[in-house]
């Protein structure tokens, strides 16, 4: 049996690395007395699948996770159980069986929504946005094993849009070349101001949170935690 597991990721608990929180999971498995399966071989290890990494100091209210259990468990008691074992700031919010043929969380998820909060920014969030939608491309240096690449967020962001007077949500396609919200957010920072007589960066601060997994079936997007194949 497989369970979908949809879940929380906030306060002190988005400084938790994916590494951690791999290892968060694992314990809780135990303390939880759920019935997971392991792999086979020299070290067995719990067989689960996160979705997407999050970055580290982002928040979460969207995240998905795939486990594999030995025998069948009702998705009430697997929430309950392992709601009980885990450490404050993750919470899961539901789960439910997954058909036989349903794909790995991880290969089927393909873009996420994000919710970028800006703080004591000198430009505006409305402006902001507008100068990125104009521009034939928004160029991002990233640093990666010694060497710099170029990305180009135009291509990568699907959907943006801002929400209120410091929020932007953003859609990212997560199929093809990575890029980060944080990076986002420095993008739409570092563009002209020019219409409110700044040349600069709009210098500030920004908090993210994700706030969805979407997988696409039959071409149209879907919440990745409902997805059947």
């Amino acid at each position: 049996m497989r369970v979908r597991v949809l879940f929380a990721k906030e306060g002190e608990a988005r400084y938790i690395s994916h590494l951690d929180l791999c290892r968060t999971f694992e314990r809780a498995f135990r303390r939880g007395r759920i019935p997971v399966s392991y792999s086979q071989g020299f070290n067995p290890r719990p067989r689960f699948s996160l979705a997407s990494a999050l970055m580290l100091g982002a928040a979460s209210s969207g995240e998905v996770m795939d486990v594999h259990l030995d025998s069948k468990m009702d998705p009430g008691d697997f929430v309950d159980a392992l709601g009980s074992a885990l450490v404050p700031g993750i919470r899961v919010e539901r789960a439910r069986a997954l058909e036989p043929a349903a794909r790995d969380c991880a290969a089927a998820v393909a873009a996420a929504r994000y919710v970028i909060t800006f703080s004591g920014i000198t430009g505006d969030v409305r402006l902001m946005v507008q100068r990125f939608l104009q521009a034939p491309s928004v160029i991002v240096q990233k640093q990666s094993k010694g060497r710099t690449r170029s990305t180009d967020a135009r291509a990568v962001v699907l959907e943006i849009e801002a929400v209120s007077g410091n929020q932007v949500e953003v859609l990212l396609d997560l199929s093809g070349p990575s890029l980060k919200p944080s990076e986002v957010a420095l993008a739409l920072l570092g563009l002209p101001q020019g219409d409110t007589g700044k040349d600069g960066p709009a210098i500030g601060d920004f908090q993210v949170c994700r706030r969805e997994l979407l997988a696409r079936q039959d071409g149209v997007p879907i919440p990745l935690f409902l997805a059947s194949t």
